[in-house]
């Protein structure tokens, strides 16, 4: 058997429709960034240091002159964050994306620690992790320069260099 149809509606009085406004479009932030440049959110594909071959991945700072931490899309066991200099654009990030930091540490890690006493970043390693939340790191400096050898500091003066392998 066959559906009956439905008997049409009766048409409804066509609704006013406000004239149509021009809705200014929201301003984009200037995009003044070196086209050259590498910049937090970028999506980017880096050369792994294990098997030399090219990987996506997101920037998430600029560490030095020519190396960027990135974080790979599909990491390698122990290693999601890298330090990298052979990086190409894959696809600019937003303007105004804020740096990545605080990425997971883990002992053993390379690390740039603050040196409180002269605000300068130096190379340590990363030897223990906070008890508590909120807690202090314990580095131990490369060179100490007469300094005690390690030091105590929070989460916010250290930077990851280079996953320990």
């Amino acid at each position: 058997r066959k559906k009956k149809a439905e008997p049409d509606p009766e048409p409804e009085e066509a609704e006013e429709k406000p004239a149509n406004k021009k809705v200014a479009a929201k301003a984009e932030p200037k995009d003044d960034r070196d086209p050259k440049g590498f910049y937090p959110g970028d999506r980017v594909s880096a050369k792994y240091h294990k098997d030399a071959q090219w990987y996506e991945a997101v920037v998430l700072y600029q560490k030095d002159d020519g190396v960027w931490d990135i974080s790979w899309d599909e990491p390698d066991e122990g290693e999601q964050i890298t330090s990298v200099s052979n990086i190409k654009l894959v696809k600019r990030g937003p303007v105004g994306h804020p740096e990545l930091e605080n990425v997971p540490l883990a002992p053993g890690d390379k690390v740039w620690a603050l040196f409180l006493e002269d605000q300068n970043w130096y190379e340590a390693v990363l030897l223990k992790m906070p008890e508590a939340d909120g807690g202090k790191y314990t580095v131990r400096w490369d060179d100490p320069d007469g300094c005690p050898p390690t030091a105590q500091l929070e989460r916010h003066d250290i930077k990851l260099k280079l996953r320990k392998v």
